[in-house]
């Protein structure tokens, strides 16, 4: 049985929830923590979308296109509200870094995705 198969479906869903809010969080505040960066903003970017696409390609199975416009919806109003801020700016480079970051989780999600095995 594939590893991945061993992971009850709620708990997918409950780490893609969970980083959602951690992204949104980590996003709007003024000045994060160093220590939960990659030193580059468009990395950070990167990172964190890549991590929500996976997870919400495991959460949600069959429904990848439907993960990738809503995380790229997710991507907008994240820029919309930095620039709402007053001490964040949004940057379309910063959708950039979130498309490649969505379609570099989807790549993962297909490579490792769990799949029923045939008889």
């Amino acid at each position: 049985m594939h590893l991945l198969h061993r992971i009850p479906l709620s708990l997918w869903r409950l780490a893609f929830t969970a980083c959602l809010l951690a992204v949104l969080v980590l996003a709007l505040l003024p000045d994060p923590d160093p220590r939960l960066s990659t030193g580059w903003d468009k990395g950070n970017h990167l990172l964190a979308f890549a991590s929500l696409a996976f997870l919400g390609c495991m959460a949600l199975r069959g429904r990848r296109l439907m993960i990738t416009a809503g995380l790229l919806g997710y991507g907008v109003l994240i820029e919309l509200l930095q620039g709402l801020t007053g001490y964040r700016f949004a940057e379309w480079a910063d959708l950039l870094a979130d498309g490649l970051g969505i379609a570099l989780g989807v790549l993962a999600y297909v490579v490792l995705r769990p799949r029923v095995s045939h008889p």
